[in-house]
């Protein structure tokens, strides 16, 4: 077996069909690093694959696809190494079934010499198989078989398994699938594009069951559906009271205090009609339905949001209007009494929630 193999390799290497005396071509270039690699000491294994594997892209001659098959053996890449000898077998079958029909056409034509050429092509062919034949009856116990089973219900569709650094398997679940004996890696590429390593260690000639993994993608959780928060409406602190005037002083003129007096009591009295209508809102925004309650929580958004709102704004009017009214008053009647001859001396001051008066003097 061995000193087949090595004139295999002999033959391979020193073939006139793969000798060139130039490198013109891409192919024959690429021919002749791959020849150059394999004789190499020792020999660059990966390189010839590479190389080899190059030239039969362009040119797809059956010697250069045998040695590619070889250096795959000499590379421990046994797997593939099989599957090419396969096809260089079935290739060489089907040239040596060509041959002998060209045998047969010539006898019947009675050509002789096309008859003496043909039959010349039979034997190396023969040679070739027998060669083939022997490459895998040698990888036989380099090599081990898996019968994949997917672990879930059903294989999921466009999951794909691959030998590690090889191609892709065809049809991985419903035939075995050929590895390196003893130590190899299957690729498991899901459908969500995750990957996963699925280690194999099987003795040489065997066949076994591997079990790959099912594998669902996460279920990405729910969104979180936020509860809008219940507004509470909180009164806001009374608003400053407003700048009075400055103190009244004594005039000559009875008009001035009248005018004081009516100016303040049309404030009071609208003060008066702010308060009623900021009442009557904050009894419609409590009412059934409207979104408040008595203790002042409203729902934001709710007609009673809006009219409690309302009421707070009416009120705040109102305490301004009675503030500014009742000055006005006081010190209309001020004006009213200093006119009259009085010495006196009218103090306003500003307080919260109001104003104090304070008229002093002789009368």
């Amino acid at each position: 077996m061995q000193l087949r193999q090595l004139i295999l390799a002999g033959a391979l290497l020193a073939s006139p069909a793969l000798a060139h005396a130039d490198c013109d071509t891409p192919a024959k270039c690429h021919l002749e690093a791959g020849q150059a690699a394999l004789k190499a000491t020792p020999p660059d294994t990966k390189r010839a694959v590479d190389e080899l594997y190059a030239s039969y892209q362009g040119d797809r001659r059956i010697e250069t696809y045998a040695l590619y098959a070889y250096a795959l053996r000499l590379d421990h890449r046994y797997a593939t190494s099989v599957a090419i000898w396969r096809r260089v077998k079935v290739r060489l079958e089907g040239a040596l079934t060509d041959v002998r029909s060209h045998v047969a056409d010539a006898q019947q034509a009675g050509d002789t010499k096309a008859l003496q050429d043909w039959t010349n092509s039979i034997a190396p062919l023969e040679a070739q198989i027998q060669n083939a034949d022997s490459e895998l009856t040698l990888l036989e116990s380099q090599t081990a078989r898996v019968d994949l089973k997917y672990a879930g219900a059903t294989v999921p569709e466009h999951l794909i398994v691959a030998r590690k650094n090889e191609g892709d398997v065809a049809d991985p679940f419903t035939k075995p699938i050929l590895v390196n004996a003893d130590n190899d890696t299957l690729v498991i590429t899901y459908p969500d594009a995750t990957t996963a390593d699925l280690a194999v260690s099987i003795s040489g000639g065997l066949e076994q069951t591997v079990v790959v993994p099912a594998h669902e993608p996460p279920v990405a959780p729910p969104p979180v559906t936020q509860q809008p928060a219940t507004p509470v409406v909180v009164p806001q602190h009374p608003e400053p009271p407003p700048h009075l005037p400055p103190p009244a002083q004594a005039s000559s003129r009875p008009w001035l205090g009248y005018g004081l007096v009516a100016g303040g009591a049309v404030a009071l009295a609208a003060g008066g009609v702010f308060q009623l209508q900021s009442s009557h809102d904050w009894s419609d925004a409590t009412a059934s339905g409207a979104g408040c309650t008595d203790a002042g929580v409203c729902v934001r958004g709710t007609r009673g949001a809006t009219l409690a709102q309302d009421s707070q704004d009416r009120a705040h009017l109102a305490l301004g209007a009675v503030i500014v009214g009742g000055a006005l008053a006081v010190t209309g009647i001020a004006a009213l009494a200093l006119h009259h001859g009085h010495r006196s001396e009218l103090t306003v001051t500003p307080q919260p929630g109001g104003a104090a008066a304070v008229l002093s003097g002789r009368f």
